[in-house]
């Protein structure tokens, strides 16, 4: 078989106690009679097990996608444990100082509507440093509720989005000012009109029943005359 990870070993049984007792061989020992996903195998260890090397990027790649893969959930649980111990230290001192003692990044939103589904008709998440992580709340119904749903410098309980966890606060908020409401909503209505006319030439002009023949027309009873 050549060298094998324990976790690809592990797989061609229904027992980890089976990839166990190959694993657990010294060199030139043979295994007992064991079954396998493919059938029953004897296996002989021509060199012993060895750990990985936590110093090679190889081999933390490896570890990193094995834990990506197949251990996602205990990999997110131990980061929300973290983003929990986290929380707890901002309220002791401040969100920036837990951030700098968890060696944690800060994104800074300006103020942006409950907009589900990043509708352009308004203003979507964006941060000061144009991080695109938090864009991802744009469609995250559960998010979305919980980030509205804060008080005034209150916490979030830790949440995911894609490859990361994350902690927000709420600064502040406030109420669109009556002149920006009034411009979307002139906006909006010019925009609704210009889809629906789009719509409707798109209907007419789409028909099985229309022959676009306005050239050859327009070529016969002016252009000849």
């Amino acid at each position: 078989m050549g060298w094998i990870r324990y976790y690809e070993l592990a797989s061609l049984f229904d027992e980890e106690s089976k990839a166990d007792q190959i694993f657990s061989l010294k060199k030139g020992e043979i295994s007992q009679l064991i079954e396998t996903s493919f059938g029953w195998a004897i296996y002989r260890c021509d060199e012993e097990a060895q750990p990985a090397d936590v110093a090679s990027p190889e081999d933390l790649d490896e570890i990193r996608s094995y834990l990506v893969q197949n251990r996602r959930g205990d990999v997110e649980n131990y980061f929300i444990q973290q983003a929990n111990a986290f929380i707890g230290s901002a309220r002791a001192e401040s969100f920036s100082a837990a951030a700098r003692a968890y060696n944690r990044d800060v994104h800074v939103t300006g103020y942006f509507p409950i907009n589900y589904g990043g509708s352009f008709f308004l203003n979507t998440i964006q941060t000061e440093d144009n991080d695109g992580l938090l864009r991802q709340a744009q469609s995250n119904r559960r998010v979305l509720t919980q980030l509205f749903s804060l008080g005034e410098n209150e916490y979030s309980e830790p949440f995911v989005l894609g490859q990361s966890v994350v902690v927000s606060q709420l600064l502040d908020e406030r109420v669109i000012p009556d002149e920006e409401l009034e411009g979307i909503k002139t906006y909006y209505a010019y925009i609704t009109n210009t889809f629906r006319n789009q719509d409707i030439q798109r209907h007419f002009l789409n028909s099985e029943k229309f022959e676009d023949n306005f050239m050859q027309v327009f070529a016969q009873y002016f252009l000849n005359s």
